[in-house]
Order: C-alpha cells, then sequence, then structure tokens
C-alpha cells in the first residue's frame, strides 16, 4: 500500500479569522505568507484522506507535528488533527505535519511556510529611529554634562581668584600691620633709650 498522505484543511486566526481553507487553487506552499503582528495565535485542521478502521470502527491514523523556527523536533504520535500556538514570534516559521497508518510508514508531509510581521515599534525603521535618537539622546547629554563641568570649573576659577585677592588682601594688611609693629617697637625702643639716657644724665648731674 503506498504511503499514507497527509493535507491541512484550514488554518485559523484565535478569532477565528480564516487564512486558508482548503481551497484547491490556492496552494499552500506558493508563496511566503506574511501576517500582521495581530494574528500571531494560529489553530491548524489537518487529515488524512485514507480511512482504514479497527474492527471497530476507530481510525488508526496517527499525524506529528512540528514548527520549524519553534520547536526543535517533532511532537509524539497522536490522533489529534488540530494544533494551536498563540504568541508566535515575529519572524519566518514552517508548519509541518506527517501522517502513518497502521503499518507505521508516513507519508509526505504537508507544509505552511509563513512569516509573522513585527509591530511598527518594532519595525526596522522603528528600531532605527530609536537607534538615532539615542544617539542624539546620549550626545545632547554628553553636551550638556560637559557644559556643566565648563561652568563649574569657571565658577571654580572665579572662587579661586576671589579667595586668592582677599588672601592677598589680607597678607599685605599684615605686612603694614608688621610694619606698623616693628616701627613702634623701634619708637618705643628710642624712648625707653631716651629715658635710661635721661636718668643717667640726672644721676650724674646729681
Amino acid at each position: 500500500r503506498p504511503a499514507r498522505p497527509v493535507h491541512i484543511r484550514r488554518i485559523e486566526t484565535a478569532a477565528r479569522e480564516l487564512i486558508f481553507g482548503g481551497a484547491s487553487d490556492r496552494p499552500l506552499n506558493a508563496q511566503v505568507a506574511t501576517l500582521d503582528s495581530e494574528r500571531n495565535a494560529l489553530r491548524f485542521t489537518f487529515t488524512s484522506p485514507r480511512f482504514e478502521g479497527d474492527f471497530l470502527g476507530r481510525a488508526q491514523t496517527q499525524y506529528r507535528t512540528r514548527l520549524e523556527g519553534l520547536e526543535p523536533a517533532w511532537t509524539p504520535w497522536s490522533e489529534d488533527t488540530v494544533r494551536e500556538f498563540s504568541n508566535l514570534p515575529f519572524r519566518r516559521l514552517t508548519f509541518r505535519v506527517e501522517a502513518r497508518g497502521p503499518d507505521g510508514r508516513a507519508g509526505s508531509t504537508a507544509a505552511w511556510t509563513f512569516a509573522i510581521a513585527p509591530p511598527w515599534w518594532l519595525a526596522r525603521w522603528a528600531v532605527g529611529g530609536y537607534a538615532v535618537l539615542g544617539l542624539l539622546g546620549v550626545a545632547g547629554l554628553v553636551r550638556w554634562r560637559t557644559r556643566a563641568l565648563h561652568d563649574r570649573a569657571a565658577a571654580l576659577e572665579t572662587i579661586v581668584a576671589t579667595r586668592t585677592d582677599e588672601l592677598r588682601r589680607t597678607g599685605d594688611q599684615l605686612r603694614e600691620n608688621n610694619v606698623e609693629l616693628a616701627r613702634l617697637h623701634a619708637i618705643e625702643h628710642e624712648e625707653r633709650l631716651d629715658a635710661r639716657l635721661a636718668e643717667e644724665k640726672a644721676r650724674l648731674e646729681m
């Protein structure tokens, strides 16, 4: 017997918006579908057109799926014919599904490649704008910081100049005071000498 085929029957969003309804004139692999950022939750329905039941009429077909770009390996084999995804990343992905019958042989893989576009605030031009704004902000911050440092340095220079002038004036005043003290000491010394000389003269006269 030929291997078990499988087909993707339906692709819907979380809001039950139909993306693909199994139309034969719209093959899934014709081109990569691009979905907007709001349609990042998808529901896949798949089936195998060949039915082989057991003695109770139960289907013996099993399926496994894989979302390339998000899942590293296939899911375990199960009889589920629906797979749902939510919060899909904003990049290119490929949904694959395989079916196998009671003999354990898997048929060809049905696949659908799609890409979820990021929102406008995560688009490349937006990221570029953020980078430019960030560079402008950093440049403005550096310029503001440099100007603040220059202003602070100028203020410190003014303070240092004022203090230096005050110290110079204080030094001049101290020097003048020292000169005046030296002159007063000299006058006092001369007066003491005059007093001693007068005393000696009076003693000699007596």
